[in-house]
């Protein structure tokens, strides 16, 4: 019975590096492909081995936004659990069965985020190797969609569009939106020293916080996302305090507030406001 999907969002012609993701059949793994595209003709590019694998299921969708794109993997699933994927990651049996092992031995985890290193094996980021409640989160600690699995439920949040790579004004943040939306909800988030998987990427795009203004913004918006008006303004100045000398101050606190007075504009769901 299939148990877990690898819910894998790509876009137009890097379809093509999807099967180098596929392990040898499993009768418990899924691949639930979400594939967008700009143009239809992108949907030539889809290597025939995923038509020809049974465990694989392509979902094509027209548009941009990478969170459009999860969403649209998200709605496909039909397996008790999913992890987030990208299409350059590369996975193991071992690690698979671990994080399905680790659901069935902890009922009382929903969501759990886990580790991911790089192709050399080296850790994206400094993981502790003691697990941890969302509630109980070291200060600092951020979350990447790729560290992220979860068991199915229907009252699962979606990922916030106004957030993420292809969005019109915030280039990253889903997946703090996301993990604060879900706890809010009454889903029980753990952190485990897991090794997923690894990926090509080194940086994320939270990383451009010095030189892409859309990232700043989606600072700012994520803030006020998780905290009331007065908190996430505080927030936003204290960050522009501790910035380089070398850095506007002036100007990334503005881009930074920039961003709170759009996702106040464009709405803040009731259910989470803080």
């Amino acid at each position: 019975m299939k148990r877990l999907s690898l819910l894998i969002s790509t876009i137009n012609d890097r379809i093509k590096s999807v099967p180098s993701m596929l392990l040898p059949e499993r009768e418990d793994i899924v691949y639930v492909v979400s594939f967008q595209y700009s143009q239809p003709e992108f949907l030539d590019y889809i290597p025939d081995v995923l038509r020809q694998r049974p465990d694989v299921e392509i979902h094509p969708i027209e548009g941009f936004g990478l969170t459009t794109n999860r969403n649209n993997a998200l709605r496909h699933c039909h397996t008790e659990l999913a992890a987030i994927a990208d299409d350059d990651l590369v996975y193991n049996n071992e690690s698979l069965s671990r994080l399905i092992e680790y659901f069935d031995t902890h009922p009382e985890t929903d969501i759990v985020c886990c580790q991911v290193a790089d192709m050399q094996g080296v850790p994206l980021k400094n993981y502790t190797e003691k697990s941890f409640s969302y509630d109980l989160r070291p200060k600092g600690t951020y979350f990447s969609s790729v560290e992220i699995a979860f068991r199915m439920s229907p009252e699962l949040p979606e990922f916030d569009t106004r957030f993420g790579l292809g969005s019109e004004r915030l280039a990253c943040g889903e997946e703090e939106v996301f993990l604060f939306q879900a706890h809010r909800l009454g889903f029980r988030i753990a952190y485990a020293p897991i090794m997923l998987c690894r990926t090509l990427k080194r940086e994320t795009t939270g990383a451009l916080f010095m030189t892409d203004r859309r990232v700043r913004r989606s600072k700012g918006a994520m803030l006020r996302m998780l905290h009331p008006k007065w908190s996430a303004t505080l927030r936003c100045i204290n960050e522009a305090l501790h910035l380089p000398r070398k850095a506007s101050r002036i100007k990334f606190l503005c881009d930074m507030l920039d961003g709170m007075r759009y996702i106040e504009q464009s709405g803040i769901d009731i259910r989470f406001r803080p």
